[in-house]
């Protein structure tokens, strides 16, 4: 960093249950009240997870800067909570336009987990962005997120409404089951960024994968698709040369030579940690505490805003990012994820 300060990363783990956040937190706090150079967190990735972290931290004074929770229940939810990722309410605009300006569609049917706060807030934004433009919500089907089963006895009362599209809020591996349990015909699914989870995919819902859009929080050729080949970071090319050294054609592309728009937002989640601590020491303070880099941290914005990876970073009073991009994704007709040519938000500073 500026002047040449070391900084330390510490990993936690939560496991895989919300309910494990508490645990953690508890650490978290008895370190930094022990160690001073303890002063934020980047985490946590999952809607479910963020929420409790984010007012248990807040609580505690200590800042929290989430890549890629987008659920609405986060917004506000502490002054010292932050996001680089959009929110699910930023989300639910493009897709809704997108439904209606580039599908055409004039119905849609909505599956949704109304248990699961990302599902909940994203179908809820959907329908009501949707609506208010006039359209029709033929109906509103609920599942339970990892129970293939009730999406499967929902599907035909879905069916039976006739929509154009169905919006499926929820996860990879759930609309997997409504992909492979989709008869043949017109009917698109569209859904939101937690479709873009490759490794929910089995090798036989490939069959119907062409049916499916999705809006991301980022994309590994945005730059390039946006005609920004020549301003593309560095990040890309470090990240093949870090990960695939010897140029060999990898098991998979994302991961190796492509990163994931999770590994950009991470990058700049935690460029923006370091924004906000720098920010602090162009004042002349050596030792940062966890409030100086919440006020740090809520200085990037306006024409203080940064540019990321992922778009640009610019933090409104509520924490979330103004105006972030978002791009849509579909899968061509032989199976690779595409980006559409716009995108909804501000990408660049310029």
């Amino acid at each position: 960093m500026s002047g040449g300060l070391k900084v330390r990363l510490l990993i936690a783990n939560s496991g895989s249950k919300s309910t494990y956040v508490n645990q953690v937190v508890e650490r978290i706090k008895n370190i930094a009240a022990s160690d001073k150079t303890v002063v934020g967190v980047m985490g946590w990735p999952f809607s479910s997870r963020a929420i409790g972290g984010a007012q248990l931290l807040g609580e505690a004074h200590i800042p929290l800067l989430s890549p890629t929770a987008t659920s609405d229940q986060l917004t506000g939810i502490s002054p010292y909570f932050f996001r680089v990722a959009p929110t699910n309410k930023a989300e639910a605009i493009a897709g809704a336009r997108y439904v209606a300006n580039t599908l055409h569609a004039k119905s849609v049917a909505v599956f949704v987990d109304v248990a699961e706060s990302y599902s909940q807030s994203l179908a809820q934004d959907f329908e009501r962005q949707w609506q208010s433009e006039g359209n029709k919500l033929t109906t509103e089907a609920r599942y339970t997120t990892g129970d293939g089963a009730s999406i499967i006895k929902a599907l035909p009362g879905v069916l039976a409404t006739h929509p154009d599209v169905i919006y499926f809020a929820g996860h990879s591996a759930d609309v997997n089951v409504l992909l492979l349990n989709l008869p043949s015909g017109n009917i698109q699914v569209m859904g939101g960024d937690a479709l873009y989870e490759l490794n929910g995919y089995t090798s036989s819902a490939r069959a119907g994968f062409n049916r499916l859009r999705f809006t991301a929080l980022a994309y590994p050729d945005e730059w390039s698709v946006l005609g920004k080949r020549d301003q593309t970071p560095g990040f890309f090319a470090a990240y093949s040369a870090t990960y695939n050294p010897s140029r060999n054609p990898p098991p998979s592309v994302y991961g190796y030579t492509r990163p994931s728009s999770d590994v950009m937002l991470s990058y700049d989640a935690m460029t923006a940690l370091l924004k906000g601590a720098e920010n602090i020491l162009k004042t002349g303070k050596t030792q940062i505490t966890p409030t100086d880099l919440k006020n740090g941290l809520a200085q990037i914005s306006g024409s203080h805003a940064f540019q990321g990876v992922s778009g640009q970073i610019s933090f409104g009073p509520n924490g979330d990012p103004v105006d972030k991009a978002v791009v849509i994704l579909h899968v061509s007709n032989d199976g690779y994820i595409q980006m559409e040519s716009g995108i909804e938000g501000r990408f660049s500073l310029q």
